[in-house]
């Protein structure tokens, strides 16, 4: 947490010295992945069964915020598609073999059902010092992104609540894996001993 805390001054020392390397949007980035990096460890959540609720999208702030969303569209997408596949309860194949009641095939595909509710996923726009919160809802037919909040980094007033911000998103994001952990890891273990799962 001191780390966050202390992520607004070296922000804004990254732009007085015009370091190539350590650039607002970089360092943004970097204090928010090592923050959820850490949440999701102490939350023991950090195993390749689990799947991440947050994505990070940063660039210059020179890059059209068209591109951003569309690289978070992309990311939350492939994200959202990993959940789906997780909790989609498969038809069964003799009922897919012998068709309808009448014998016949239906011709409208069925609806999908899923093991568990679908979580909203977020992300994290960040652009030079001005970092949006963002949330995506897995089960909507057309992808879009809804702003939750925008946070400066530049206005060195707000440093503890863009800090503090970062931290409840982040350990909200983590609860939800928790919760989410047994189902993950019964998912797990059948797609590694069922090759077609």
């Amino acid at each position: 947490m001191r780390t966050l805390l202390e992520l607004g001054a070296r922000v804004r020392d990254s732009i007085i010295t015009k370091s190539s390397q350590r650039t607002p949007e970089e360092l943004i980035r970097r204090g928010i992945s090592a923050y959820n990096r850490w949440a999701t460890t102490d939350g023991k959540v950090d195993a390749p069964s689990n799947i991440s609720m947050l994505a990070i999208e940063a660039a210059h702030k020179d890059t059209p915020t068209s591109v951003l969303q569309e690289n978070m569209l992309r990311k939350l997408g492939n994200i959202a598609s990993r959940f789906r596949d997780a909790f989609r309860i498969r038809p069964s194949v003799e009922r897919d073999e012998e068709g309808d009641e009448n014998g016949s095939q239906s011709e409208d595909p069925p609806s999908e059902e899923f093991s568990h509710e679908l979580p909203t996923l977020y992300g994290v726009i960040v652009s030079h010092t001005v970092m949006g919160f963002v949330s995506y809802d897995v089960k909507a037919e057309t992808p879009f992104l809804r702003t939750v909040a925008i946070f400066d980094y530049g206005q060195g007033d707000y440093d503890v609540w863009n800090s503090l911000a970062v931290a409840i998103l982040v350990i909200h994001c983590r609860n939800k894996m928790m919760e989410l952990k047994g189902a993950l890891s019964k998912f797990s273990s059948v797609a590694e001993s069922d090759p077609d799962a």
